[in-house]
């Protein structure tokens, strides 16, 4: 049934339905081109292997790791 109704709606509109990229390859670029897992893990107050298994899409981006990158990210700039 679900099948079914994914081919549907994929026939309906002609394309392929959208699979969005993991929060983890987002992250990967991010910390790649402006600061370090470890900095970013400190500013949070995680450990940097919570931030390393997000980004090997491992785990999950939750709320609240959402949340604290949220308001690391502005320290973390300034700090670099």
């Amino acid at each position: 049934m679900v099948e079914q109704v994914r081919r549907g709606a994929m026939s309906r509109h002609n394309q392929s339905m959208y699979d969005p990229p993991h929060p983890g390859q987002v992250l990967e670029l991010r910390f790649d081109q402006s600061f370090t897992v470890e900095l970013a893990a400190a500013q949070m107050g995680v450990a940097p292997q919570v931030l390393h298994d997000v980004m090997a899409e491992q785990a999950p981006l939750t709320v609240t790791l959402a949340v604290l990158l949220t308001r690391a990210i502005p320290e973390i700039e300034a700090a670099t």
